[in-house]
């Protein structure tokens, strides 16, 4: 008889172990998800930056070519800031993790590197539009060459 107890309390235990376990489990949060970015065609960039416009709300247009195709031809109110240097400069030039960001390329390519970056580094309204190549609005300049 006394076996039996003894096999009872330990399977009670053991049950008892198991719910609280289970309870654990479920009362902890999830971890959080990194931020990611929006690819965004660029009719809809072009209408998210018109709503953000409308609504008071600044937004950067980061350029993230080499300073030789800026020159050449940019989108209006772009700010430059090579892929090349984002890492290490984008702390300093784009302060507020918050603010709107729109990144373009010439294809599209460096756009979402760049966009991984900044998300990487702890921004949280990033929108990657693609390449000024596929940009039917208005630009400064003129496109020359080849991608």
């Amino acid at each position: 008889m006394r076996k039996w107890i003894i096999l009872a309390v330990i399977l009670l235990l053991g049950a008892g172990a198991a719910l609280l376990a289970t309870q654990n489990d479920q009362e902890k949060p999830e971890p959080p998800r990194p931020p990611i970015y929006q690819h965004l065609e660029a009719t809809d960039a072009q209408a998210k930056m018109t709503e953000l416009t409308e609504n008071g709300t600044d937004f950067i247009l980061l350029d993230v070519r080499t300073e030789a195709e800026f020159e050449e031809a940019h989108l209006p109110g772009a700010t430059l800031l090579p892929l090349d240097d984002l890492a290490v400069k984008a702390p300093v030039r784009l302060p507020d993790q918050d603010a709107y960001i729109f990144v373009y390329c010439r294809s599209g390519y460096r756009s979402e590197q760049a966009a991984l970056s900044l998300v990487g580094g702890g921004y949280r309204n990033v929108f990657d539009i693609g390449g000024i190549i596929d940009w039917p609005f208005e630009i400064v300049g003129e496109l020359r060459g080849e991608d």
